[in-house]
């Protein structure tokens, strides 16, 4: 029974691994998201506390995931799998009980804080479908 439960928790940890894996690929290809816009998107989420995170290692963090770690990419049409959607997240409402989920996908104006993301995953790498729309956003490990 053991190795049975190993087997099946190595093999779930190898599909999902891959499926991370072939979305990575995309990675180079994708939009990176602006850094100058990092005060303006983590004010939208965070409002008075965004001011607070300036001077904070969590700030850094966010300035590098935006600059190196983090791409939107619009994937060909049949190529997404099942990949969690951000319309299945929690928001981060604990400080703007506002927000909402996007109705429809606008690159331009996309928060990737507004959702309760992995955003510094232990696996290469992880992947959210963007709503319902064919775009993916990439996060690869720190």
């Amino acid at each position: 029974m053991k190795k049975t439960i190993i087997l099946f928790i190595s093999l779930f940890s190898f599909a999902v691994y891959s499926q991370d894996s072939d979305y990575s690929v995309y990675f180079k290809s994708g939009t990176k998201l602006n850094v100058n816009d990092l005060d303006q998107l983590l004010g939208q989420v965070y409002l008075e506390k965004a001011l607070e995170m300036k001077q904070t290692v969590k700030y850094e963090d966010y300035t590098e995931l935006l600059a190196h770690r983090m791409a939107v990419v619009q994937i060909p049409e049949g190529k997404i799998g099942s990949l969690p959607s951000t319309n299945d997240l929690l928001l981060n409402i604990d400080y703007n009980s506002e927000l909402t989920y996007d109705k429809d996908f606008n690159p331009s104006t996309f928060n990737p804080f507004k959702y309760d993301m992995n955003f510094f995953p232990n696996s290469p790498s992880i992947s959210y479908r963007i709503g319902n729309s064919d775009y993916i956003i990439i996060i690869l490990a720190k």
